[in-house]
């Protein structure tokens, strides 16, 4: 009977279907109402595609991704902070100046905030961070975003080959294979 009872939960465990899309569970210090936006990221520009109220310090966005993607939040006086979204239900806790202070519950955000403040510094290693995570929208968006044109196009080329083949549709791989393209002509 136990072995049925245990073969049933597994069963049904594994039944469960995985998240259809994203929950950002938000909250702002300091601020108790007002609207916040949510922002993607195309182009090198942020473009508005949701908005929610802010109340008692909370809010909440929900939505889905292809694909986990760079977004943004903005309060209504406050620059964009960015963030990668992907479909889980995540944890955001902000500032009252809107800068991000936390996520939780995003494992390519997790990439991407490590490395926010290292890219620009002195003996940064694009090569090694994509190297350390070859499969991660984050490293490939920093090579795409902030590297592109710093590195000689040889490098580039076996930089850009580092990246995982599950990337192949990533926006950031596809607009970085375009430049190289460009950049060979």
């Amino acid at each position: 009977r136990l072995l049925v009872a245990v073969l049933a939960v597994f069963m049904l465990a594994s039944c469960q279907e995985s998240p259809k899309g994203y929950v950002i569970n938000g909250e702002v210090e300091g601020v108790t109402e007002g609207k916040i936006y949510l922002k993607s990221f195309r182009n090198k520009m942020f473009f508005d595609v949701d908005t929610a109220e802010v109340k008692d310090g909370k809010f909440t966005f929900e939505g889905q991704v292809d694909q986990p993607l760079l977004f943004a939040i903005a309060m209504e006086q406050s620059y964009p902070a960015q963030l990668f979204i992907e479909n889980t239900t995540m944890a955001v806790k902000l500032n009252k100046d809107g800068k991000i202070l936390s996520v939780e519950n995003s494992p390519v955000d997790a990439v991407f905030r490590e490395n926010a403040k290292k890219y620009s510094a002195k003996g940064f290693s694009i090569d090694s961070l994509i190297t350390k995570y070859p499969n991660s929208p984050a490293t490939a968006f920093y090579l795409y975003r902030y590297f592109t044109y710093e590195l000689p196009l040889e490098e580039l080329k076996a930089t850009r080959g580092k990246i995982s083949a599950e990337l192949a549709n990533c926006p950031y791989v596809k607009d970085l294979d375009g430049i190289i393209k460009q950049l060979e002509n």
